[in-house]
């Protein structure tokens, strides 16, 4: 009997050195001959209320074919420092990975950038967040902007969040059209592997698991064509759905009577006809970012984010519109971009 018992472990401890030599097989192989587009711990964690946010107390570095990244997230879960309770406004940045400056370094991202040219009693709060769409952005509003105090909100529009806002199931459209609200399922299998990867030390950067990760994204819809002057194409329920999310959005903050500013990004054709009508209910400024295409130097050319000259460009639009539109919360004349030249 114990013979039987001490062969069923020795047995079993030969499958497991033989499964961890296929996998460190399987990691060189994938690390040697196959290009994975990401590497590093995931940046968020389930939340209750949102779906997922980003993770508090943070820092990790990520690893692509293009960069290194090194990010950091504060007790809140935003990228920057702590934000300081003596500040008595702000200014809050949301927006996709785009806002939270995936691709560049702490402090390189445009809010910060951005934070350098307010006054000491101004908060700059980054607020962005990868791969989500805009109901969160319904919900932070609701519930914790305005412990912030904010005296702008700057919305970062990408063009895949009409993709997004359904997947993430936030809210759907009653048969009337109304908005509601969904309760947020409960953590799915990737979240709970998640857990198991992050515990081990070193998994979470492992090629292997990198490539896995990037095997399940889910890839957005294909484009629609263009459409000049008027739509005269019925709006899909995915169109339907983000504008009365971004309606919700906008209107709430105008009875708070904060301030709103608007980035777009990638948008053009019907998405840009999509949202024009919206945009123009209301009196704020609206910034348009060159696309890759326009202005490829901007850009990581694999990855498509912001590179750090982006980050820059981006930055000294915003600060320019910022003066322009809000000049009582700047405190420079000169501009980021300026700053970052030396000049």
């Amino acid at each position: 009997m114990k013979s039987k018992k001490k062969h069923f472990w020795k047995n079993l401890l030969f499958l497991f050195i033989i499964i961890i030599f296929c996998l460190i097989i399987c990691e060189l192989i994938v690390r040697v001959f196959i290009p994975v587009r990401n590497v590093g711990p995931s940046f968020t964690v389930y939340d209750p209320v949102s779906g997922k946010r980003n993770k508090s107390d943070f820092s990790a570095k990520r690893f692509t074919p293009e960069f290194t990244m090194k990010i950091s997230f504060n007790s809140e879960g935003y990228r920057g420092p702590e934000i300081e309770s003596d500040k008595n406004r702000s200014i809050i940045f949301l927006g996709d990975s785009f806002t939270l400056g995936y691709g560049v370094n702490d402090n390189e991202e445009f809010p910060a950038l951005i934070r350098k040219d307010f006054s000491n009693d101004v908060s700059v709060i980054n607020a962005g967040m990868g791969d989500n769409g805009n109901g969160r952005w319904l919900k932070f509003l609701k519930t914790k902007a305005e412990k912030y105090n904010p005296e702008l909100i700057v919305f970062q529009i990408m063009k895949n969040d009409f993709d997004e806002n359904k997947m993430e199931n936030l809210f759907k459209l009653s048969s009337s059209e109304e908005l509601q609200e969904l309760k947020v399922a409960p953590p799915g299998l990737a979240r709970k592997v998640q857990k198991i990867v992050e515990f081990v030390p070193f998994v979470p950067y492992s090629y292997l698991i990198g490539l896995l990760r990037q095997a399940r994204i889910k890839p957005s819809s294909k484009p629609t064509g263009e459409v000049k002057n008027k739509i005269n194409v019925e709006l899909s329920y995915r169109e339907k759905l983000t504008l009365k999310i971004l309606d919700e959005c906008f209107s709430f903050c105008q009875k708070k009577e904060w301030q709103m500013m608007i980035i777009l990004v990638g948008i053009s054709g019907r998405k840009l006809d999509v949202l024009e009508e919206l945009l123009a209910k209301y009196s704020f400024p609206i910034i348009q970012i060159p696309s890759k295409k326009e202005r490829p130097e901007l850009y990581y050319i694999i990855d498509g984010h912001w590179n750090k000259e982006g980050h820059i460009y981006v930055a000294d639009i915003i600060s320019r519109n910022l003066k322009q539109y809000f000049p009582e919360l700047s405190k420079s004349i000169k501009t980021i971009f300026e700053e970052a030249n030396g000049i």
